[in-house]
């Protein structure tokens, strides 16, 4: 049984650094994938690399073409738009289920994120304001309780941040973006559905606002 989870474990350390690398341009948009060399480079078979192909198939990240290989899945700008739209209804059930499903402990956690993004002088520590905003999604995706939402809010938020890193650009709009997620917290702590909801939406349409002035998309 022990051998199986180590197993299982490994599997699942190899599909998030691979989903990593592409999330974040590592792998570039076009690229073909060296299902041999992956393997060799995380210690385990080649099917254990094709396994997690499948999953990143599913997620929408990379598309199998006859002859050719495993390749990663170019950027459509174009969708910019229909995936907010998405992201919004679905996170807004996200908060539904939040609100109902937080524990206390889980509320502090979310607090203290919070705390160390107000401590942060952002222009100095960019880096570290996106980690803690990336902490800060997963612990509210976490707390929901329900897998098959938790992972559907997770792929569209990828594919989210997969775009804008290809932009290359830093969020402006910090302030509105810090100030909807104190608001989030305080819906949070108050149990106010129509304020977590209207938190969720300034917090997703501040970032489509500057994706979209940066490729001039109306």
């Amino acid at each position: 049984m022990l051998t199986i989870q180590i197993r299982k474990n490994k599997k699942e350390e190899v599909f998030k650094k691979i989903l990593e690398r592409i999330v974040e341009l590592e792998f570039k948009p076009g690229q073909i994938l060296n299902e041999k060399g992956l393997a060799e480079e995380f210690g385990v078979s080649r099917p254990v690399v094709r396994e997690v192909f499948y999953r990143l198939e599913n997620l929408g990240f990379i598309t199998f073409i006859h002859k050719i290989g495993i390749q990663v899945k170019e950027i459509d700008f174009r969708a910019i738009g229909e995936i907010m739209e998405i992201r919004i209804e679905i996170e807004k059930l996200l908060g539904k289920f939040v609100l109902k499903k937080i524990t206390p402990q889980e509320l502090q956690e979310l607090k203290a994120i919070m705390e160390k993004i107000h401590q942060l002088n952002v222009e100095e520590n960019y880096s570290e304001f996106i980690a803690l905003d990336k902490e800060f999604h997963t612990k509210i995706r976490n707390v929901c309780k329900n897998e098959l939402l938790r992972s559907t809010s997770e792929k569209y938020y990828l594919h989210v941040n997969r775009m804008w890193a290809h932009t290359q650009a830093r969020v402006t709009d910090v302030g509105n973006i810090i100030k909807s997620m104190d608001d989030m917290v305080t819906a949070l702590e108050n149990k106010d559905e129509k304020a977590m909801t209207n938190a969720i939406i300034q917090h997703s349409n501040s970032f489509l606002k500057q994706i979209r002035n940066y490729f001039t998309i109306e």
